[in-house]
Formats: structure tokens, C-alpha cells, sequence
């Protein structure tokens, strides 16, 4: 009899561990994949005064896969983007908010198309961002996922860069 408690308490003692137990939480991940070549916007000038005060606008929709990675379920609220330059910052952006979320389930990716607009002030800055007003400008999309999964937790995806050029025509 005492052999037996000898052993429960060996098993006790060798299943106690002298560091930190770590909890591990599973979390969705969504990845945004679509195409990387620049993209070209053609911003009429419809005022005699230049790019800076006028009502040209050029927009496209823009495809954009959203795939889940993680075998988590995700559900997509909202979609952010942004038009950036290296020396004006934020020129223009938007959000897309999905009245009912977009579920990814398991491994599973959704098409959505994002409408991105470029008006003649937002042309403008573009253009004198790069440091020559030539009626050309380089710039970038910065694209955002923010979703949640079961239990309510916010979470946002790592930005997807789309390059972006203005060009008056």
C-alpha cells in the first residue's frame, strides 16, 4: 500500500512544471490578395485654373480577394482605404461598411470589388508630391481589413499597398 502512494505522489510531483503555462488563443487571420501593377487614373482638368480647383474625377473598382488562413471563422465589417503620398500623407480615403458581415469560414476567400475614386484636388497633391508639377504623380493605396471573429474580438489585417499613378490626359 505505501508503494502506491509513493508512486501517485512521484506522478504529482513530475507533472508540475517549474515555468509559466502559456495559453495559446486561435485567432482568424484574413489575407487581401489581389494585383500589384500600378494602377492608372485619368483625371480630366475641367477648369481653367489647373488640377488644384475643378470637378474631373477618374474611378475604378478595384477586385480584391479576401481569404481566411487560419481554419477561424471571421466575419468582415469594414474595408479602409487610403490614398497616400511620401510628402503630402493622406490625400484621399474611404470606408466600406458591410451592413451584414461578409463570413469567411474556414479556409474559405470571398471576391469584393472596392470603388476608389481620384478627384483633381486629390490629382494635384498626388502630382506635387513627387516634387515636379508635370501633370504626372506616383502614389500608393493603403487597403485594410477589420473583421471579428466568434467571440467578438476585433481584429485588422495587414495592409495591402497598391500603387497608384495620376495622369492628366
Amino acid at each position: 500500500m505505501k508503494f502506491i502512494s509513493v508512486i501517485i505522489l512521484a506522478l504529482m510531483l513530475a507533472s508540475c512544471t517549474m515555468g509559466p503555462v502559456y495559453v495559446y488563443t486561435y485567432q482568424p487571420v484574413v489575407k487581401i490578395e489581389a494585383d500589384t501593377t500600378v494602377q492608372t487614373f485619368y483625371v480630366d482638368d475641367l477648369e481653367p485654373d489647373g488640377w488644384w480647383a475643378g470637378d474631373g474625377v477618374d474611378s475604378m473598382n478595384f477586385p480584391i480577394v479576401l481569404k481566411e488562413t487560419k481554419d477561424v471563422a471571421a466575419y468582415i465589417t469594414d474595408i479602409e482605404w487610403n490614398i497616400v503620398t511620401e510628402i503630402n500623407g493622406n490625400v484621399n480615403g474611404g470606408n466600406i461598411v458591410l451592413l451584414s458581415p461578409l463570413e469567411l469560414k474556414k479556409s474559405t476567400s470571398d471576391t469584393i470589388m472596392i470603388p476608389i475614386a481620384v478627384f483633381e484636388r486629390d490629382a494635384y497633391e498626388i502630382d506635387i508630391s513627387d516634387g515636379i508639377q508635370d501633370n504626372v504623380g506616383e502614389g500608393v493605396v493603403i487597403i485594410k481589413v477589420i473583421y471579428y471573429d466568434e467571440r467578438a474580438d476585433k481584429f485588422e489585417s495587414l495592409p495591402f499597398y497598391l500603387p497608384v499613378k495620376v495622369i492628366k490626359p
